[in-house]
């Protein structure tokens, strides 16, 4: 038997993965920093952090991001970064180098042992010089449950 997301069971689930659900649904539930990485390919195994080829720059580290709350838009509860995310500047002679064509937002800052929570495909690849950085504008990053 398969069940559906009431529209606050689907609010709560995308406040939980985005870290705010302390400041929306449930009071007091403690809020969390989540992080969003860069990566140069897809992840082997998507739920495995230590299988994700994320970027490897001088000036490069994971950034924290916030969302929004959950709101109802078309039928369907979506949340969106509230502001843009930073990466950079990249000091290395190479800048980036490899282009970043996806993020995943993760559960820890550095290493491999947090939890992948979301993974998107950017829509052109992310490529940035010697003392250049990348920049994710606000709303670029959306989750949604219908």
């Amino acid at each position: 038997m398969s069940g559906n997301f009431t529209p606050i069971g689907a609010a709560y689930c995308l406040d939980y993965l985005d870290g705010s659900m302390a400041t929306t649904l449930v009071v007091s539930a403690p809020s969390r920093t989540v992080y969003l990485m860069l990566l140069t390919a897809s992840p082997s195994d998507p739920s495995s952090l230590p299988t994700y080829n994320e970027v490897s720059a001088a000036g490069y580290a994971r950034q924290s991001v916030t969302f929004a709350a959950a709101a109802l838009s078309s039928g369907t509860y979506q949340v969106a970064n509230s502001s843009p995310v930073l990466f950079g500047p990249f000091t290395g002679a190479l800048g980036i180098g490899p282009a970043a064509t996806m993020c995943a937002l993760v559960t820890v800052s550095t290493g491999t042992s947090g939890i992948p929570l979301m993974l998107w495909t950017l829509d052109t690849p992310g490529a940035a010089a010697q003392n250049d950085s990348l920049q994710l504008a606000a709303n670029a990053l959306t989750m949604s449950l219908a």
